[in-house]
């Protein structure tokens, strides 16, 4: 469940993300640096909108498992977190093999998949046996980051993108999505006799106030530049639907 409610953003972000960016990225195969740079503002926006998105659900976690499904789920409260604050350094993997596609490079894309099974098939062994689910997410939280060192390597060997100028773009999303956590924490004992429903309502909008607040402070550039690919998704999204309209 807690795997199911975590992923569960990341299908959606994903599913049109790898649309645009597959297309976009073959477009500039020609051309390395456009290429580079494209790839590097990529990662920086996907980074921003998935730590904004999966970090506030893991910070109100408590209470939307409890209001979703009751308290006898508490127990899935603890994987959930784990995974949902890994998800984004998926998701940046997934558009990492998405540019490496698009530049031809498929046998490098299965040469990353096989390095992740190797990887993470173990930890997941490991952890399953030693603490349960709980276990798996924590095998998860080290596996993952730990394949994405070796997914960043063959992406600099290949596109020469230098793995320290993707790791920059974690910058301002973490210390954003840190203080998004620090507010939820410091909120929720003063609110905790507010009603479950309200309460989860006024830590969701204060975790995405206070996550756009530290956004903007920090990089005010991005704020447009998000604006501007949620209206390229929005965009993306109505096409997809009408064609499917179309299709029946």
């Amino acid at each position: 469940v807690a795997l199911n409610l975590a992923n569960l953003p990341m299908q959606k972000i994903m599913a049109i993300a790898n649309q645009v960016a597959y297309s976009a990225f073959a477009k500039l195969q020609q051309d390395p640096v456009a290429m580079r740079a494209g790839l590097l503002n990529s990662t920086r926006l996907m980074l921003a909108l998935a730590v904004g998105l999966l970090w506030c659900i893991a910070a109100v976690a408590p209470e939307l498992i409890s209001l979703l499904l009751g308290d006898k789920w508490a127990g899935a409260i603890v994987p959930f977190r784990v995974m949902a604050a890994v998800i984004p350094v998926r998701i940046i993997c997934g558009l990492l093999s998405t540019a490496l596609i698009a530049a031809g490079f498929v046998n490098d894309d299965l040469k990353n998949t096989l390095t992740g099974g190797c990887i993470l098939i173990p930890a997941f062994f490991v952890g399953a046996i030693s603490a349960g689910i709980t276990g798996v997410a924590w095998a998860w939280a080290v596996g993952y980051p730990v394949f994405a060192i070796f997914l960043l390597r063959r992406v600099s060997l290949r596109l020469g993108v230098r793995t320290r100028d993707v790791l920059r773009q974690l910058l301002t999303p973490v210390t954003a999505g840190l203080a998004m956590w620090a507010s939820v924490i410091a909120a929720n004992t003063p609110l905790i006799a507010t009603p479950l429903p309200i309460r989860l309502g006024l830590l969701t909008m204060l975790a995405l106030l206070v996550y756009s607040a530290v956004i903007v402070v920090i990089d005010r550039s991005l704020r447009g530049e998000l604006l501007a690919m949620l209206a390229l998704t929005k965009m993306t999204l109505l096409r997809f639907l009408r064609r499917g309209r179309v299709a029946s």
